[in-house]
């Protein structure tokens, strides 16, 4: 069991919380290790005090799209900082079931749960025949829809794995007594055979007319009549198909945005190969965009220009945006290379200010945004303005610095900016056993880029410094851990 949700357990129990884990306990053990979602009913009348426990965890809440989105359904997220994983609660505040798409039925068996309560380790659970019994009647209202149907068998496995484990003399003999005293309206003979059939993978026709069956009798139990139920399912599976072909946004985002994270840092210090962690590590989760903005894609206004620069660097190299340190003024008179060069910074900034303006939006939208370097309005820094007003030559030259200045002012700020540390020597050494396309970047460009973060740093490139020196283990972790408290501070 993760340390995050041992001291989640006890912590409940201290406080006298009356939940338990519903459904799915005999993959239990996999969902206290962080590898399936945790599945909790929690007494409304606990709830404050539920959230209050979440909140001193460190555990943040999240939202499905509204197309996801399920009645009485929260979901919240939490981290383990020893192994890094993030703990999933799925959590009721009363019995919903239905299917992948749409959870339609309220069954009221909340006391009938909370009356049964035993324990599966630490963990309180419903008892054998009360779990049987939510199973059955779960799985069997799920096969009576053709597109929940369909979407059961991926998974059907698990149903079957789950029969196993509970299905015995006594727990059927439990489970009918609780059907009697708490759904008198099911026929019991209806509820042996659902009991029979879904133990059967093939039995597809049967399984649906059962279903069908039994959601004529538990039609009291029904939130959405049968019609806008039907509507409503349609339109969620439309969006599930969008969704696995890439043209719908997946993972759960936040109700109050989400959040822009930004790893800056001096050639070879291993940002990209943090941010890269980062996603991997976000994305089964969360809504995640992963954004360069040191090389930010062409606009309509850019794409002719940005097609010619690598031409313009061939012919003159002197003009080359990497070449000049803090004066950031090019050299020469204010010839055709020199207008060139300007055009190219002021085109530049307005690729980078349009790519994060974007970003803050899907920030505003509770995605997570995570940007490979990130822009300074400060002349002559990595990925910052290139244009010096104060030391440019004539009023028109003036005029495209404040221009460009004002371009990397608009852009808004990370809500977490990482700097990656590490000495010359060792970001040398790192340099030239890189394989990247186009082979390692110049000693000189390496010495540059580490003289420029090594200075004082202007204060919007004043982050969180991480030496990337130390075992990358113990580096993600310190990754993680301010990601997390990055996350809390806006969302907890």
């Amino acid at each position: 069991m993760l340390d995050v949700t041992r001291a989640l357990i006890e912590e409940l129990d201290r406080r006298g919380v009356r939940f338990c884990h519903w459904k799915s306990n005999a993959a239990l053990d996999e969902a206290l290790q962080g590898l399936g979602d945790l599945d909790l009913l929690v007494d409304p009348a606990d709830w404050p005090d539920f959230q209050s426990v979440l909140a001193g965890l460190g555990f943040v809440q999240t939202r499905m799209p509204s197309w996801q989105s399920r009645r009485d359904a929260h979901h919240y997220y939490g981290l383990d900082e020893p192994s890094g994983r993030l703990v999933h609660l799925d959590v009721y505040d009363r019995l919903l079931t239905g299917g992948t798409l749409l959870k339609n039925h309220h069954l009221p068996l909340e006391e009938m749960v909370f009356g049964s309560l035993r324990r599966e380790g630490v963990v309180p659970v419903p008892s054998r025949g009360a779990e049987l019994l939510l199973l059955v009647i779960r799985k069997t209202l799920e096969s009576a829809s053709l597109p929940e149907h369909a979407l059961l068998l991926r998974e059907y496995h698990h149903v079957l794995r789950e029969l196993r484990w509970l299905d015995d003399d006594q727990t059927r003999a439990e489970s009918r007594a609780l059907l009697e005293r708490w759904l008198p309206t099911v026929d019991p003979l209806l509820f042996e055979r659902c009991l029979q059939v879904l133990g059967s993978r093939g039995a597809l026709v049967e399984r649906w007319a059962l279903g069908q069956r039994l959601n004529r009798e538990l039609r009291t139990c029904e939130i959405l009549p049968p019609h806008l139920a039907a509507l409503e399912r349609s339109t969620r599976l439309v969006r599930w198909l969008l969704q696995r072909v890439g043209l719908c946004a997946r993972g759960s985002v936040f109700s109050s945005g989400g959040a822009l994270i930004a790893f800056v840092g001096p050639e070879a210090s291993g940002k990209s190969t943090l941010v890269a962690a980062t996603n991997d590590w976000l994305r089964p989760a969360f809504r995640i965009h992963a954004l360069h903005t040191g090389k930010p894609p062409s606009t309509p206004l850019t794409v002719v220009p940005n097609f010619l620069a690598p031409l313009l660097r061939r012919v003159m190299p002197q003009y080359r945006t990497t070449t000049f340190g803090r004066t950031a003024s090019p050299p020469g008179r204010q010839g055709l290379g020199f207008w060139l060069y300007t055009m190219r910074c002021l085109g530049l900034a307005f690729d980078r200010w349009l790519l994060l303006r974007r970003a803050g939006r899907l920030r505003d939208g509770g995605a997570v945004v995570v940007c490979d370097r990130y822009p300074t309005a400060w002349p002559g820094y990595v990925d910052g303005a290139l244009l010096d007003a104060a030391s440019a030559h004539g009023r028109m030259s003036r005029r495209l610095a404040r221009a460009e200045r004002r371009l990397y002012e608009g852009i808004p700020r990370p809500d977490l900016l990482i700097v990656c540390r590490l000495p010359l020597a060792e970001a040398l050494r790192r340099n030239a056993a890189r394989h990247k396309r186009g082979g390692p970047e110049s000693e000189a460009l390496v010495r540059h880029r580490h003289a420029q973060f090594s200075c004082t740093l202007p204060p919007e490139l004043r982050g969180h410094l991480v030496d990337t020196t130390q075992p990358a283990d113990q580096t993600r972790r310190a990754v993680r851990r301010l990601v997390w408290q990055a996350l809390q501070a806006g969302h907890g």
